[in-house]
């Protein structure tokens, strides 16, 4: 005995083009309607993404330049600032953002933080020698060599120059990117 919807079933239906030609045209183009669909919305999340790294780019770069300007200070008042400049904030949301429309920004900015690695490279020597010329100082009592006095205007320079050259370039291009989008 055969099943009642199998006894109904038109055999030479399933071998007809004619019916078979409205399914596949269906299906591609839902296949396409939907893969754009797809492409479009990864797009627009991208760029909510990459303007959320922006501004808080922006921020880094903000941060970025106090901290500059208080090491500078630091080291014209003849101290030694205890904190290095914080580029690795900067560095991660810079890598975080796909594309920048500025050509030359991603650049522009590593550029910066490469002077920010260097300037923590030398307040690392420079601290370490100015710890070992007090402890000279506290043992000797001797005052502190005029060597360190040239290491503060080196020092205060390098981080005078990232505060008010090159941070602020980079800073003054994101910001016109991040108005413009």
């Amino acid at each position: 005995m055969m099943l009642p919807i199998l006894a109904d079933f038109q055999w030479s239906d399933l071998l007809s083009v004619k019916d078979y030609w409205f399914m596949i045209v269906g299906t591609a183009l839902g296949t396409f309607a939907g893969w754009k669909l797809a492409v479009a919305q990864a797009r627009a999340d991208q760029r909510q993404k990459d303007a959320e790294a922006k501004t808080a780019l922006i921020v880094a770069l903000e941060d970025l330049i106090n901290l500059s300007k208080r090491s500078a200070e630091e080291f014209k008042k003849g101290g030694q600032p205890n904190f290095p400049i914080d580029y690795q904030r900067a560095s991660v949301l810079c890598r975080r953002v796909s594309q920048f429309r500025q050509e030359g920004l991603r650049k522009e900015i590593d550029d910066l933080l490469y002077q920010c690695s260097h300037f923590n490279s030398k307040l690392l020597v420079v601290n370490s020698t100015f710890m070992i010329a007090l402890m000279e100082k506290e043992r000797t009592g001797q005052a502190i060599p005029p060597l360190m006095t040239k290491y503060n205007e080196m020092m205060a320079k390098h981080a005078a120059d990232i505060a008010t050259d090159w941070a602020p370039k980079a800073l003054a291009k994101l910001r016109s990117e991040q108005t413009s989008s």
